[in-house]
Parts: C-alpha cells; structure tokens; sequence
C-alpha cells in the first residue's frame, strides 16, 4: 500500500496546469500553426483539427509528434496554471490528506520539467509524490496500487474516472476549464454524471463524501479532521 491514511490523488494536465492552453501557444508561437479555436472552446481530446498550417489542417501523427516534442522544451517547464490551484493543494495538505499527483507526461527530461513547473507555479512539496508515466500511458495500474476505501482520485478525463473506480477508488471528474469536453472521446454521452467546474464545486462533492469515508482503524482521521478544507 502506498499510504495507510487517506490519500487525495490528482491528475495534473486539466484539472492544475492549463495544459492546453500552454500548447496552443507553443504551437503558434514557436510551430507557426494557426488555431482555429480559443483554448476554453475545445471539444476534442484529438487537437489536430484545431490547428491548421496555410488553410489546411495537420494530420493526427503530426499532432502527436508535436505533442511529444513540446514535452522536451522549455516551455514545458512554465504552464500556467489554473487560478486557485495553489490555494487548493494547500487547503487539502492543511486538511491532513496525503498528496500524490499521477500523470502521464513523458520521459524523464519531461518528469523533471513537471517537478519544476509544479514547484514554481503552485508550490509543489517535497513530500508529495510525483508519479510520472509514458506520454499517454494508462493510470490504472499505478491507481491500484493505493488503498480501497481510504483513496480519493481526481481528472479531468472521464475515461480515467472509469479505470479509478474500476479498480476500487473513489473518483470525482473535474475539469477546471469546465467547458472543455472532449466529445470526440466520448464525454459528450456521460454528461448525466455532472463534473465540477470550480474548485467550490469540488469541494462540495469532496464534502459528500467525506461523509460516507469509513473510520480509519486507528481513528487518525475522522470528517472532522478533514473540514477546514470543505467549510
């Protein structure tokens, strides 16, 4: 088991570095690419059509070579990252929750970047562990390695949410760019399960359950100790 406790772990791109954002700049600044589309108006986990070299669009392989290479620049290492982010890993660290952050990011030369961008933009703590996984590489055998019952698992990819609760964890879809549903992957058909939009909304939905959380055995953590974070 990685932690005894409880454990809140979270997805990075989507839900605490505006990760599209950042590429669509990389992309025109630095690839002279046109974008068709502002960042908060995406409907396509596939940004390929998005993105287009003298009126006509580049081809999916282009997309994810690019994708690839923008792992390895210096502008991998200053994303923006989303308003109140900061102030919520600091709430959930105050609140007693071990941290942990799974994303799949990239080699190592993108492993350390992350770690930099994260510990600059939002104050990223020594003790909270960072996994790293292949570009685009499955969490769920990663998420089965934390505790059932005891581990709460945040992003912003509905099919992610599925491999979590698969494997026992509680899962909360959040996107902190709320309007960015990627259809083309099927999140335009689970939308009856509403996701959070704002961090308030997240807490609340943490809040609710919170309150189903199962004893801890030795009693170190109750509701009680966890609402700072949620009042």
């Amino acid at each position: 088991m990685i932690n005894e406790d409880v454990n809140f772990v979270l997805d990075i791109d989507g839900v605490i570095l505006d990760y599209v954002s950042g590429f669509m700049s990389w992309m025109r600044e630095r690839q002279g690419l046109q974008t068709i589309v502002a960042p908060d108006k995406i409907e396509r986990y596939d940004l390929s059509p998005y993105f287009h070299r003298d009126g006509k669009q580049i081809t999916f392989s282009e997309f994810r070579e690019r994708v690839s290479q923008f792992s390895l620049t210096e502008e991998f290492k200053h994303i923006p990252a989303f308003e109140g982010a900061e102030e919520f890993l600091q709430e959930l660290s105050n609140s007693g929750f071990k941290i942990h952050a799974v994303t799949s990011c990239g080699n190592e030369v993108a492993a350390k970047s992350r770690k930099y961008c994260l510990e600059r933009y939002v104050g990223w703590q020594s003790n909270w562990p960072l996994h790293v996984l292949p570009l685009g590489a499955s969490k769920q055998a990663i998420l089965s390695k934390f505790p059932k019952g005891r581990t709460f698992f945040l992003d912003d990819l509905h099919s992610n949410i599925q491999d979590a609760r698969k494997v026992g964890l509680t899962a909360i879809w959040h996107k902190s760019a709320p309007e960015t549903v990627y259809r083309d992957i099927g999140e335009g058909d689970v939308l009856d399960e509403t996701h959070t939009g704002s961090w308030t909304e997240l807490k609340q939905k943490l809040e609710d359950h919170l309150i189903r959380l199962p004893a801890s055995p030795d009693q170190s953590f109750t509701v009680g100790n966890h609402s700072a974070l949620i009042g």
